[in-house]
């Protein structure tokens, strides 16, 4: 007997005196699997499993409140403890018992003859302190009546009390601590060693359906999602029911019901709309057998107008002055569809003149020349006929790239000039482009020795030598800087005479000034065949006149003037020249960096920054006026940086074989003026300041094209050689990875003289482009320094050549 066992292991405490009642411990049987005993803790119905764990707390009373040794300071710890089950008002049948306690692996022996009594235990030798402890688990299951179950002291043919082994004395006078009852009473002669407990309430006889609650009718519109969840209720405890839907007819097709928790859900579509649709909710347990309740109701479903949907056309791009034409498509899920109409919302910049068919989508735009380039953002709406109506929109873009438009020249006619005499005019011409482009005047190859034009006023010179009496040809053409370059010309006829006897004109230039600053004119190459003194009369263009060979005049407004110089003989014979000047508001000046790169390293020291101008001597900069800026937008978070007036010199920067300013700008400013402006982007470079004249400060500006690079990075080195080199050379070049590529070439001024490399797909690898001299119509470029520009998939490379004749 388990009793005898604990005595034969544990040690026998005698204690003298008369031992009082033992603090109440609480043993009990929890069948819902909470860990608590409470009123949830019955079994289930007859045939149904009731899986029940048996639990001892030893450190406290069922109140709470703390439970200790009464016969002892030892404290309640537990080795060992038996139980004694009953089954009262029906019978059961016990299995499945499973022992808990690791440390307790010693069976006592189980007891179970005859589904009313059962007893089992188990000890081992090591002591757990005090606290509640999960005994062991067992399966219960009613079979017959209306069984609860009882812990007892004792059921007949058991050896073992219901109770523990622990370190205190008990009122036996040994280690064993008893539940109270009669048979614990009859073997202490007195009650036992602590009384509470709790066991199973009955769990009902034969298996009950469960019932359902309605949950009404309902109504819902199409699109919209109804959901609730369904109830039952079922008097047996601890079944489980099972949640399954019936449709009727018309189907409710699409809708559910979760099986485990009665989540209903139906998303009615439209062509369900307008209709009421019959169900079933039926709830079934897992009695044996098992049974169901069901409940009907109805779901209505309404009609709700739904909005079109566009079909997105995407963002556009066209060329200025071309038709852009599309149509735009929408849906409507509603039955019968709605009728859409169309419209447009333009943003701003404004497509003025973009139009979208009202009925049918037709969108219609043909950009003008003022459109172009530009980005335009529109909103296409279709809107439906419901009541109210509905609409969608669609937001894009359409992109107008700019068409490059030639040049008219204005006519100019057939001139007559004396031999000796200088033969001047003014070729204009007119571009439709917007922003205008830059023309520049030339004369075509074939034209007579000793006549030239300016590229930038049209400017026509020739003084036909007496070995040049006759009748020439002349084609004066205009050409703009678009992409491509356009041109439009013009052939004269020039006859050359015989030499007069009267005096020949030389007003000299071209000129170039500054505004507020005296331009100085030199008249002394005129000439008088017969050596007589010529008299002076000059017309400065801007309404001012002057005397003398070299008179001095000072302009107040930048522009281009045509200037005339009249010589006349003592006899009054005189003749004319014209000539131009050019006032600046500013002076302009190229922007170089060193060996002649184009792009901005953020991670560098430090900036140094080379400015190349003629106009005047560099030792004229006033180094403190000097501020670097940039036109990108929201470019970083200062405006402008100040040169370092400490660190200039003069030198070859980009060497280019012309002497440059070389300026120092701190990187950290440089850093703070691009601290918002991607890698990678391309921006304008712009330096402003002011030159320190005789008449006043004059201001400065240059510009300059540059990449900016958050260190590292960059395209590919390009090879120019020979440079300087006359009549031809070659640009070599290497790309990384294939795409579009271009090279062009700029003069000084920034035009464009030629495009080398017109747009086209290049692999990856070694590239080599011969440069022939010549420009774009063919004619030889002038002595000086060029700039090329290299485009492919790894980035935009500069770089400059010389020319030589």
């Amino acid at each position: 007997m388990w009793t005898r066992i604990l005595t034969a292991i544990l040690t026998i405490v005698v204690v003298t005196g008369l031992a009082r009642e033992a603090g109440a411990q609480y043993i009990y049987l929890d069948s819902n699997g909470n860990g608590v005993h409470d009123t949830g803790d019955r079994l289930n119905a007859n045939g149904a499993a009731t899986t029940v764990d048996l639990y001892l707390r030893t450190d406290q009373n069922r109140d709470g409140s703390p439970a200790v040794c009464d016969m002892s300071p030892d404290p309640l710890g537990i080795n060992a403890y038996s139980f004694n089950l009953l089954a009262v008002g029906g019978t059961v049948a016990y299995s499945g018992f499973v022992n808990r306690q690791a440390t307790m692996p010693n069976s006592s022996g189980e007891l179970n003859p005859d589904g009313v009594r059962y007893k089992n235990g188990h000890y081992g030798i090591q002591y757990l302190p005090p606290g509640l402890f999960r005994l062991c688990t067992l399966t219960i299951t009613g079979t017959s009546g209306t069984p609860r179950i009882d812990i007892v002291d004792l059921v007949s043919a058991s050896t073992d009390f219901t109770g523990f082994g622990t370190q205190c004395p008990s009122r036996g006078f040994d280690n064993t601590y008893r539940l109270d009852g009669p048979n614990t009473q009859a073997f202490y002669g007195g009650p036992g060693d602590f009384t509470d407990w709790d066991g199973l309430g009955p769990g009902g006889g034969p298996n009950n359906p469960p019932a359902v609650t309605n949950p009404g009718n309902k109504t819902v519109n199409e699109f919209s999602t109804l959901t609730f969840t369904a109830t039952a209720t079922d008097p047996d405890v601890g079944q489980t029911i099972t949640w399954s839907l019936t449709l009727g007819t018309p189907a409710a097709n699409g809708a559910t019901i979760n099986p485990s928790t009665g989540a209903f859900t139906w998303t009615p579509s439209p062509a369900q709309a307008n209709g009421v649709y019959p169900l079933t909710i039926t709830a079934t347990d897992n009695g044996s057998p098992p049974l169901s309740g069901s409940a009907a109701f109805t779901v209505t479903v309404g009609h709700v107008d739904s909005a079109p949907v566009i079909a997105d056309p995407g963002n556009k791009t066209t060329d200025e002055q071309v038709n852009l034409a599309f149509t735009v498509t929408a849906t409507d899920s509603d039955q019968p569809p709605q009728t859409i109409t169309w419209s447009l919302l333009l943003g701003t910049p404004s497509a003025t003149g973009a139009t979208i068919q009202a009925s049918t989508g037709a969108f219609n735009w043909t950009p003008s020349e003022a459109q172009g380039p530009g980005i335009y953002p529109l909103t296409i709406r279709a809107e439906d006929n419901a009541t109210p109506p509905l609409s969608d929109n669609a937001a894009i873009t359409i992109t107008v790239n700019e068409v490059n438009s030639p040049p008219v020249l204005a006519p100019i006619g057939n001139k007559a000039v004396a031999a000796g005499s200088t033969l001047a005019f003014t070729a204009t011409a007119t571009d439709a482009d917007i922003p205008a482009n830059a023309l520049c005047f030339s004369l075509d190859p074939g034209s007579p020795p000793g006549a030239t034009m300016t590229c930038s006023t049209g400017a026509f010179m020739w003084t036909p030598s007496l070995g040049q009496i006759g009748s020439y040809v002349i084609t004066v053409r205009v050409t703009d800087n678009g992409l491509p370059p356009l041109s439009d010309s013009e052939t004269i006829t020039v006859l050359v005479g015989q030499q007069q006897s009267g005096p020949t004109a030389n007003a000299g230039g071209p000129y170039t000034g500054i505004v507020n600053s005296p331009v100085s004119f030199d008249g002394t190459g005129s000439s008088d065949p017969n050596g007589d003194p010529l008299t002076y009369a000059w017309s400065f263009g801007d309404g001012n006149t002057g005397t003398g060979a070299t008179p001095m005049h000072t302009y107040t407004a930048p522009g281009n003037y045509n200037v005339v110089l009249r010589v006349t003989d003592p006899e009054g014979n005189y003749d004319e020249a014209t000539t131009t000047v050019t006032i600046l508001a500013e002076i302009s000046t190229a922007l170089v960096l060193r060996n002649g790169k184009s792009t901005i390293n953020l991670g560098d020291d430090i900036l140094k920054l080379g400015m190349e101008e003629l106009e005047q001597p560099y030792e004229n900069v006033l180094v403190g006026t000097l501020r670097l800026s940039t036109d990108f937008p929201n470019a970083g978070t200062v405006a402008e940086c100040a040169a370092d007036s400490k660190h200039t010199r003069i030198g070859d920067l980009d060497r280019n074989g012309i002497p440059d300013l070389e300026l120092r700008f701190p990187i950290a400013c440089i850093r703070d003026l691009f601290r918002n402006t991607p890698n990678n982007s391309t921006v304008n470079l712009i330096l402003t300041g002011q030159f320190q004249t005789s008449s006043g400060m004059v201001p400065l500006r240059g510009m300059k094209v540059v990449t900016i690079k958050r260190g590292g990075g960059g395209s590919a080195p390009v090879l120019a050689y020979p440079n300087p080199f006359n009549p031809q050379g070659r640009l070599s070049f290497h790309t990384t990875r294939p795409g579009s590529a271009s090279i062009q070439l700029f003069d000084l001024q920034g035009r464009l003289v030629r495009t080398l490399l017109p747009q086209q797909f290049l692999g990856a690898g070694a590239h080599e482009v011969a440069i022939d001299g010549l420009n774009d119509q063919g004619v030889r470029l002038s002595s000086g320094v060029y700039f090329y520009r290299v485009s492919t998939a790894d980035g935009a490379t500069e770089g400059s050549i010389n020319v030589l004749k």
